[in-house]
């Protein structure tokens, strides 16, 4: 019997993931990310703050191997029982990415809190509180902790992330949505195109133009 309080989902044809009927519910973000990191030809990825854990298990999904981070228990379990079909393929740690020492990586993908507390009430729903609150850090906390991870760092949200001893190398915008790339250093910033159906294609697996090589 099914758990009353969830729904399952397929962002892709044959992956099922459950989330929160009500509440935090994923949208285009996962999508934005995952095409993001499948831009990158390395094998290994690190999912920071994965929440159900949508966006490890697309990148599972088409091969890559996954170190998907979460501190909340909230999400813990719900991100467990959806990544258990990829077995060893996806390891999930129940850390503060503030202070987690994880293995370097190809890429790094998250999609952070963004609202501070102390601008608004936080949420008395714990699935959007624990994803939308920046109670425990917030969108420059996880930009660090990813370049501590890999020299390719995606973050999507509602604007680019300024982080000291890093740039934005490549950005881009579908509506409200800002899909930025950080890398170490200094460097010039390339807007690049988004669009849709090609993120589409290339995340549910279908030919088409998979979007400009890594740079």
């Amino acid at each position: 019997m099914g758990d009353p309080e969830l729904t399952v989902d397929e962002p892709v044809p044959g992956l099922s993931i459950r989330q929160p009927r009500r509440g935090h519910r994923w949208g285009v973000e996962v999508y934005l990310l995952a095409w993001a990191a499948l831009l990158d030809p390395g094998p290994e990825a690190v999912d920071l703050g994965t929440g159900s854990g949508v966006v490890a298990a697309l990148l599972a999904h088409h091969g890559r191997r996954v170190v998907a981070v979460e501190r909340d228990a909230s999400w813990l379990g719900l991100a467990s029982r959806n990544l258990a079909p990829f077995g060893e393929r996806v390891r999930l740690v129940a850390a503060d990415v503030r202070s987690w020492e994880g293995p370097r990586v190809d890429v790094v993908v998250c999609n952070p809190p963004w609202f501070d507390p102390a601008r608004g009430p936080v949420s008395p729903d714990p699935w959007r509180a624990a994803s939308r609150s920046t109670v425990h850090g917030g969108p420059e906390d996880f930009a660090r902790a990813g370049l501590r991870l890999a020299d390719r760092v995606w973050v999507v949200g509602p604007r680019p992330v300024p982080v000291e001893g890093a740039h934005v190398a490549r950005w881009g915008r579908h509506g409200r949505l800002v899909l930025s790339e950080l890398r170490p250093g200094a460097g010039p910033s390339v807007e690049m195109p988004v669009v849709l159906e090609q993120v589409m294609s290339r995340v549910r697996g279908r030919a088409g133009v998979e979007g400009p090589p890594p740079g």
